[in-house]
């Protein structure tokens, strides 16, 4: 199995809803969203915490990492959590994961840009990456996988065939983890086993403040409902 650093990659916009064009973020282009849109997709909240992926080395222990580089133990600040948590679904974890897959998801302990009121854990994952195939699982099978882990997954919305101003509807419903309003939404396009292309839509308000980063305010922790 090739052990080489995996980074979680660039979830384009399916539009760009803010005042000022997106520096970083990508764009689909016209023709793209259009055949998107044509498609059965799933939409699931974008939830707003730190990406996070765990997977089994070639040792066979458990590693985590965020965006490009590794998670230390003892690191401090948003993850000094972080490891006691996995600690907590290590056997699970690993019997999933094997050598080949990858689970992502998000790490919310510190609030970011919104506060969760109701979270059902730190971590909610979303996906599942096979190395051996350079493949993302679809949705039912990342969801039979997750079930086996006992961890949260992330929070459907709707199913089904949508313009773009149903999917812009979407952004002002309240989010399912306790916040007033859901920071976007993922859009999903599978095939068979395997994700086949994904979006991503973020209310207007949220877009203009992803500049003013969250770690330069004191660490809030989020709230979890027990």
């Amino acid at each position: 199995m090739d052990d080489e650093f995996f980074r979680f990659p660039h979830t384009p916009h399916i539009a760009w809803l803010g005042d000022r064009e997106p520096r970083g973020d990508k764009l689909l282009p016209p023709l793209e969203v259009e055949s998107f849109l044509s498609s059965e997709l799933v939409v699931e909240e974008k939830v707003d915490g730190a990406n996070v992926g765990l997977s089994i080395d070639q040792y066979g222990k458990l590693r985590a990492q965020n965006r490009g580089a590794w998670i230390d133990k003892g690191v401090g600040g948003q993850f000094k959590h972080l490891w006691k948590w996995i600690k907590q679904y290590e056997y699970q974890l690993k019997l999933a994961l094997d050598s080949d897959l990858i689970l992502f998801g998000e790490w919310c302990y510190a609030e970011h840009s919104i506060g969760y009121e109701k979270l059902p854990n730190w971590f909610i994952g979303f996906d599942l990456y096979s190395r051996s195939e350079s493949k993302f699982y679809s949705v039912k099978r990342r969801n039979e996988v997750l079930a086996t882990v006992g961890i949260p997954i992330v929070s459907p919305l709707n199913q089904g065939r949508f313009s773009l101003k149903d999917l812009k509807l979407m952004l002002d419903q309240p989010s399912y983890y306790g916040a007033n309003k859901i920071e976007g939404i993922y859009l999903r396009k599978d095939k068979g086993n395997w994700l086949e292309k994904r979006a991503k839509l973020v209310r207007a308000d949220f877009t203009q403040i992803i500049d003013e980063h969250w770690s330069r305010k004191s660490l809030i922790p989020n709230k979890i409902q027990y």
